[in-house]
Formats: structure tokens, C-alpha cells, sequence
């Protein structure tokens, strides 16, 4: 690489990654190290993150914890960069190792996600408030956080009629299928909720699911109008939903949304709507969670969401 070059654009491809295509840097500001070996390192480097946190994020959804074949398998990273991954891991920590050579995801990690929830108020704020709801209609209540241009299902609470549902904890909301994705969707300018949506795809869950941009133009309209957002199975067979929003502070700005879910045959609309002003007199409560949205933070419509309905 030449001194004198005023850009350099280093592009990275990791063939056997699949979430990791090309990797461009625009290296004009590292003028100051132009020796060739720095930007060799500089890629390695970046394709060695991809890979551990594709490793990462595939651990956290085994409890039963994976052999590292497995982990190759999945993550379709080379075994033999895999077992490097995950012994630095291992001996930091972050992951663990049974006897029988299994892998798991580490408490050290745990508690890093643990502080973060503890610093945005979720821990301490949250399972009152949950379990408030849960108790008074008797059925699931969830809470989502948005997390860049996603939503994050991060703290739930059960009532008396428990029922076992999906998704769970700290996966994120389908949004054009579930009752807090579309009041998420409904507090943003159309075009950029329309491009969220379709960026994750109008998957067919059940056959109630929506599926067309025009449907879901449609769907959005009415939930600005009336504030809350309902979900006929249209994520899984039998079960509805209804979320209300969460505000930061007194700005127009989504932050998340609770939902209270229920077998259809126990929730029909009528009763469903009858949790919206418990559902609202919570959500104000919880106005002070402090929720990082990214750099590319999304801005709300620039007015309420209709209180009516």
C-alpha cells in the first residue's frame, strides 16, 4: 500500500460466514500507519470479531450447551479458527466447558448483559410494573425494548392462567407479526417503517399473518389512530396480543412497548381492549428508562399517537 494514497479501501470476504459478506474500511485516517501488515491485521481482526460474536449469539440460545462440531456446524466457522475463538473465550471467562466438552455461555458474560439492564432501570424498574399487569388480567405480560432498528423482548411476567409461549427472553419481535412490532412501526414515518418491515421480510407465520405492504400500510394507519396495536395470531396459531407504547419522557419517541398475550379463545377483542388503560397507566411508569437506540436512531413522527380507542 503506497504512502501517498490519499483513501484506501480495505474490503474483507468471509466466504464461510454467512452473515459477514463484504467488509469495507475507508482507512484515510490511519495516514499514519500505511505499512501493508497493519491492514492485513486490521481485517483478520474485524473477520475475528464477526466470527465470535456469531459464535456468541449461537451459545446463548443453547442451554443444554453445544460441542464445538456444533458450533462449526451452525456458525459455518473454520473448526480449527472456532477452537481458538472459544478457548481465548473459555479463558476469559466469557464461555465455559464441561467435562463432556460442551460449551456454554459464561456468567462473566451474563453479568455484563445484567449491569447494562441494572444501568437502563430495567431490573429495578420493570417486574413490579409486569408483574402488576400479569396479575390484574391474569395472563402473560412482556416487555420490549427497541435496540437499534429492533425490537428485544427483555423482561416478562406471568399471571394466575399461565401459559407457555414464544418467543422468549432477549430475542427479538417480528415486526410486522407481532402486536409490539407494529406499535413500534406505527410511531415512525411510514416509509421508514415500511423499509424496517420489509428489510426483515413479510414472512407468512400463520395464515393470519401479514404479508403485502398495502396490508400493512392499512394495519399501521390504525394503530396510530388508536393508539395500541393488536395481534390476531398472526405469530403463533391461538394467541393474541395487545401492546401499548412506551414514550421517552414527553417526546413522541417510541422506546418500546408492553404486551399482554393470552390463548385467543380467553382474549377476544372485547376483553383484549379492556387492558389498553391498565396497559397505558403502566407504560408511564416505566417514561424514565434510559434505552440506547444506536447511531442510526429512527425519529418518531413528529406528533402523539392518537390516545383514543
Amino acid at each position: 500500500m503506497r504512502k501517498n494514497s490519499s483513501l484506501h479501501e480495505l474490503r474483507c470476504r468471509y466466504p464461510k460466514h454467512p452473515g459477514v459478506k463484504v467488509a469495507r474500511l475507508t482507512l484515510s485516517n490511519f495516514l499514519s500507519y500505511p505499512q501493508q501488515s497493519f491492514t492485513e491485521k486490521l481485517c483478520c481482526m474485524i473477520s475475528a470479531v464477526s466470527r465470535t460474536l456469531a459464535i456468541l449469539q449461537f451459545l446463548a440460545a443453547q442451554a443444554a450447551g453445544v460441542t464445538l462440531t456444533e458450533v462449526v456446524e451452525a456458525t459455518h466457522v473454520d473448526k480449527s479458527m472456532a477452537s481458538r475463538i472459544l478457548a481465548t473465550l473459555e479463558s476469559e471467562q466469557y464461555v465455559v466447558r464441561n467435562r463432556a466438552g460442551q460449551y456454554f455461555i459464561g456468567l462473566k458474560f451474563v453479568s455484563m448483559a445484567l449491569q447494562q439492564l441494572e444501568a437502563t432501570g430495567l431490573l429495578g424498574l420493570c417486574p413490579p410494573i409486569l408483574q402488576k399487569i400479569a396479575d390484574e388480567t391474569g395472563e402473560l405480560c412482556q416487555l420490549a425494548i427497541v435496540d437499534g432498528n429492533a425490537l428485544h423482548y427483555v423482561a416478562k411476567a406471568d399471571g394466575k392462567d399461565r401459559i407457555r409461549v414464544q418467543p422468549r427472553l432477549g430475542t427479538r419481535a417480528v415486526l410486522h407479526a407481532t402486536a409490539v412490532g407494529k406499535v413500534w412501526l406505527a410511531s415512525l414515518p411510514e416509509e421508514a417503517a415500511l423499509k424496517l418491515a420489509l428489510n426483515e421480510g413479510l414472512q407468512p407465520l400463520t395464515e393470519n399473518t401479514i404479508t403485502t405492504v398495502d396490508k400493512l400500510r392499512t394495519e399501521l394507519a390504525r394503530v396510530r389512530r388508536a393508539g395500541f396495536a393488536m395481534n390476531h395470531a398472526e405469530t403463533f396459531a391461538g394467541l393474541n396480543g395487545i401492546a401499548v407504547p412506551i414514550f421517552r419522557g414527553d417526546q413522541p419517541t417510541v422506546v418500546g412497548a408492553i404486551v399482554v398475550v393470552a390463548p385467543a379463545f380467553r382474549m377476544p377483542d372485547q376483553r383484549a381492549r379492556s387492558f389498553v388503560p391498565l396497559l397505558r397507566r403502566q407504560a408511564e411508569s416505566l417514561h424514565g428508562i434510559k434505552c440506547l437506540v444506536g447511531s442510526q436512531e429512527l425519529v418518531a413522527v413528529n406528533r402523539e399517537m392518537s390516545m383514543a380507542g
